[in-house]
């Protein structure tokens, strides 16, 4: 399999995100050849930025306040081809292309919804004696393990999108990933 051709890449909005959408052309021998490989090709993901306030000394403890941001958004698509595509395989690919970008898009909105949940800001109140910083890093990367954790299950839940179908929100409900060969 080949991987030719400058990404092109498009931004979409989700959920007041934007997200940069980068479709690469990925090249097979046929289409069965492309039904085989492009279970898992697709990727979509943000990056979010915890940030804490200075502590301020109260009662015996530092308090401080941890917020977040989403820093950046992307979604990475293949796009299919292969020599000679009648058109009845175009359409083929084309379905898949739109069923891939329709679960990653469900991964930022997974992650999303799993930011919300957090409830951020929140206040953050460490005993003194601690290292503040250390306490608000280490709570930061358990909000991060927690997003990781909601796509592990979207992904799951839908076997990489081949089971999109099978979403537990009703909005990332769809047809299955895998390329349908006629």
């Amino acid at each position: 399999m080949l991987t030719t051709a400058p990404p092109a890449t498009t931004v979409i909005v989700i959920r007041d995100v934007r997200v940069n959408v980068t479709h690469k052309v990925k090249r097979f021998a046929s289409c069965r050849a492309a039904q085989r490989n492009t279970a898992y090709d697709g990727w979509g993901g943000l990056r979010v930025d915890y940030s804490w306030t200075a502590a301020e000394i109260e009662h015996g403890e530092y308090i401080g306040t941890m917020s977040a941001r989403v820093s950046h958004a992307r979604i990475l698509l293949p796009t299919l081809f292969w020599p000679k595509m009648t058109r009845a395989e175009r359409s083929a690919a084309a379905a898949s292309d739109q069923a891939m970008l329709r679960h990653e898009r469900g991964h930022i909105i997974i992650a999303l919804r799993a930011l919300r949940a957090q409830h951020l800001p929140q206040r953050i109140t460490v005993p003194l004696g601690e290292n503040y910083h250390a306490s608000a890093d280490r709570r930061s990367r358990a909000l991060l393990r927690q997003l990781d954790d909601a796509a592990v299950e979207y992904d799951r839940e839908t076997a990489h999108g081949l089971r999109q179908g099978r979403a537990s929100l009703p909005e990332l409900r769809g047809p299955s990933t895998a390329v349908t060969c006629p």
